[in-house]
């Protein structure tokens, strides 16, 4: 550096060029002013769209971002930046990789998340980008709740018991993540037409009054 010492004129830039067209010469003994030469990062982007469905897995990829860099041989690395933004509910590898550290749902959470991300080389030159991420709703499929007010949430089969030669109702109630109309089905069993299914009311009844010494299921039951 004392070689220019005096002349204020000329930047760390102007070095940098200096050396870039003298450091083959093997007398060069400014090898330091390499830093100098060092060009900044461009062109950071993401790879493609950041859009990301709902209900995945916690390190689920969503998304890879890419910048160059003029300097040959060079390596880049790619960090959070601290700020206004939604960083926290992601996790981002040194090379780029955007991966969730959450799991999201559509319906409670934001659908947008601002990304602010910096990439710097091994000179630490950097380059800083703002990104929007955007969370995508899935259908999801209803639920039984509960069966005359009876919470069934978490079982995959009911038993119901009704006293012979009645016709007893029972109501059940179905719930829908997304808020969709919801229509009722019978999908299968043997004694299936024995009964009754409203489908927009989930009333489900029997065809007629069962008879306890007359059974009519199929094992006569």
């Amino acid at each position: 550096d004392h070689m220019f010492g005096n002349t204020s004129g000329l930047n760390h830039t102007n070095k940098g060029e200096i050396h870039k067209t003298f450091s083959s010469n093997p007398n060069w003994t400014y090898a330091h002013w390499a830093t100098y030469a060092n060009s900044a990062p461009t062109d950071l982007n993401s790879t493609a769209p950041l859009n990301f469905a709902e209900n995945i897995p916690i390190g689920s990829v969503i998304g890879e971002f890419n910048a160059t860099d003029q300097d040959a041989n060079t390596t880049l690395t790619y960090h959070f930046v601290s700020g206004d933004n939604n960083n926290t509910f992601f996790t981002l590898d040194q090379n780029g990789t955007l991966k969730t550290a959450t799991v999201f749902d559509f319906e409670s959470n934001a659908s947008t998340y601002i990304i602010q991300i910096s990439v710097k080389d091994e000179y630490n030159a950097t380059l800083e980008g703002n990104f929007t991420a955007h969370l995508t709703d899935e259908n999801e499929p209803p639920s039984i709740s509960s069966i005359n007010g009876i919470n069934v949430s978490h079982s995959v089969n009911h038993v119901l018991s009704i006293p012979e030669n009645s016709n007893n109702s029972f109501n059940i109630n179905a719930t829908d993540p997304d808020g969709d109309s919801l229509i009722y089905e019978k999908t299968g069993g043997a004694d299936q037409n024995l009964f009754t299914l409203n489908i927009t009311t989930g009333i489900f009844s029997f065809a007629s009054q069962p008879d306890y010494e007359s059974p009519q299921d199929a094992d006569q039951n």
